[in-house]
């Protein structure tokens, strides 16, 4: 882990493929405790550095608390686990992961653009 967040890891892969993400908020999982100790916000300081990094590649367009928007930006994250695969192929992966007990989710789409959109 490198600690770039979710959303750092999310725009590193979305800058070097020249498309954008539209993620989910809803959809994507926190480990338990996680929305506990962002509602005190208690998190590390990387958060606010990979805030001040990232922020102008992202668009909230859901309205989320800053906690929650932190939570995004949280280095203690498993965002170098971000993986995309083409539509076609997302049932095959889905379908072998449930095979093989693997948790996976599918948390937004690739979308035309430059930023990283979260609804």
């Amino acid at each position: 882990m490198t600690g770039f967040s979710f959303l750092g890891h999310a725009w590193e892969m979305a800058a070097a493929s020249g498309v954008g993400f539209r993620f989910e908020w809803a959809q994507i999982p926190f480990i338990s405790g996680a929305k506990k100790y962002a509602e005190q916000f208690i998190f590390p300081g990387g958060a606010s550095d990979n805030r001040l990094y990232f922020q102008e590649h992202v668009k909230f367009t859901r309205e989320l608390e800053e906690a929650e928007q932190m939570l995004l930006f949280d280095p203690q994250t498993s965002g170098g686990l971000l993986l995309s695969v083409p539509a076609e192929n997302l049932e095959a992966l889905l379908a072998r992961a449930d095979e093989i007990g693997q948790s996976l989710w599918v948390v937004g789409d690739v979308v035309d653009g430059d930023h990283l959109e979260i609804v």
